[in-house]
């Protein structure tokens, strides 16, 4: 079965949501290599002379590297501010911050590295997590961009480097779908040299045999009869595109759409134009044509 997705798209009450759609995603335009994920500049960046001060409300230490996050009451935010030696090399200033695997090896090269998580405040809005270096020569290895969810390491392949985990949020509202009922396949990247591009080999999965994915089509259309798909039932068809299964997403369609509901041919288009644009997607993945 397909790997689902890390959430469905809602409103949080977290601190920590992510970022909207037009971010990371910009990335995935090849339909033959994964592209390397684009470097987002700094928010806000704070001059390298300027004075930060103010309650520190977290700080930690990684060899002569200080990181500190700072309550700004004045402007309501908060500011990260990085030093190696009593030097600026990094800081920037946002609704909010946390730091995460601070001191672990995230990239493989056996130095330690941070990772530090930015919420940029608004609804929808905003995560962006950025991995840095902290070794002998400080590192910005690149901002990822998420979308209305988090950003999570797993050592998928477990090869002692971790990969990254985002969602996937570009259906959110398509065919006026609640965004509450968004479908967010998942998408893992890693790290190669010094930033980080799709791991579609990663995503890749066994494709379900012809009962299970019939039974599956029988579930997810439940009592439906005219109209749309319901979200569920062509999310789990972009999960399976996702995870290299496209001929069983398409068979899907064959199984579960209701006989004499119009429709389908323009719904598997438009489906098929938004997967174009999706990281892994491959020219060759024909879908089923007629009503």
């Amino acid at each position: 079965m397909p790997r689902r997705a890390l959430t469905k798209a809602a409103p949080f009450v977290i601190a920590f949501v992510a970022l909207a759609a037009a971010g990371w995603l910009a990335f995935g335009r090849s339909a033959r290599t994964p592209s390397v994920l684009p470097v987002a500049a700094a928010i806000r960046a704070i001059p390298p002379d300027s004075a930060i001060r103010g309650p520190v409300v977290d700080e930690r230490r990684v060899g002569d590297y200080q990181i500190r996050i700072v309550d700004d009451s004045a402007s309501r935010e908060r500011v990260l501010d990085i030093t190696h030696e009593g030097r600026r090399v990094f800081a920037r200033r946002s609704a909010d911050f946390r730091i995460e695997h601070a001191g672990q090896d995230l990239t493989g090269d056996g130095q330690p590295d941070a990772m530090i998580v930015e919420f940029t405040g608004g609804l929808h809005c905003c995560t962006r997590a950025t991995i840095l270096g902290l070794g002998r020569e400080f590192r910005d290895y690149g901002t990822i961009d998420g979308a209305d969810g988090d950003v999570m390491l797993e050592d998928v392949n477990r090869d002692g480097v971790p990969e990254i985990k985002i969602g996937d949020f570009r259906f959110a509202y398509w065919r006026d779908v609640p965004f509450s009922d968004t479908p967010v396949p998942e998408v893992l990247l890693r790290f190669r040299e010094r930033g980080y591009e799709v791991a579609c080999d990663l995503m890749r999965e066994p494709p379900p045999d012809d009962a299970s994915l019939r039974e599956t089509a029988r579930e997810l259309a439940g009592s439906w009869k005219t109209g749309d798909p319901p979200a569920e039932f062509w999310g789990f068809a972009v999960d399976l595109v996702y995870a290299g299964n496209a001929d069983q997403a398409w068979r899907l369609f064959d199984l579960g759409w209701p006989p004499g509901n119009p429709g389908r041919e323009e719904f598997v288009r438009e489906l098929r134009a938004r997967l174009a644009e999706s990281p892994c997607w491959r020219p060759v993945q024909a879908p089923p044509t007629g009503d």
